[in-house]
């Protein structure tokens, strides 16, 4: 048996597989049970999390529709996206956090009640001092 086409991985799980333009979950499927036979997870562990991520990553974009190059776009714009726009404070409420949309905010939802446990989660130090000072 050949050797796959590792450096393919993880940005080519298609060409990976060796599988056509227009593949569908039975060609994937067969395609998968060929390496797993001989990269079987006993004898190879990180061949075959290698190839079951691959899988996975295929059969999903299958199942839900989404081409690989489309998933590949949303992963790639997400990671930018998270690293470039500054995290909003976390006391920050719902109201005030912008929109995404443009100019245009984001209706105002009514504030939830606030429980006793969840200050004391949110405010630590507060908490401390506050039960410290009571008999």
């Amino acid at each position: 048996m050949s050797d796959p086409a590792w450096h393919h991985l993880p940005h080519d799980p298609r060409s990976f597989f060796d599988l056509a333009e227009d593949f569908d979950r039975r060609d994937l499927k067969r395609a998968y049970g060929k390496l797993i036979r001989q990269f079987k997870p006993e004898t190879h562990p990180q061949e075959f999390q290698r190839i079951r991520a691959a899988y996975e990553q295929l059969e999903n974009a299958e199942r839900y529709g989404r081409s690989q190059t489309e998933s590949q776009n949303a992963a790639d714009a997400w990671k930018s996206g998270a690293a470039s726009e500054p995290q909003p404070k976390s006391d920050t409420s719902p109201s005030e956090i912008p929109d995404p949309s443009g100019g245009r905010s984001a209706p105002k939802r009514p504030a939830a009640p606030v429980s006793p446990v969840d200050e004391a989660i949110a405010k630590p130090r507060e908490s401390y001092v506050r039960l410290s000072q009571k008999h």
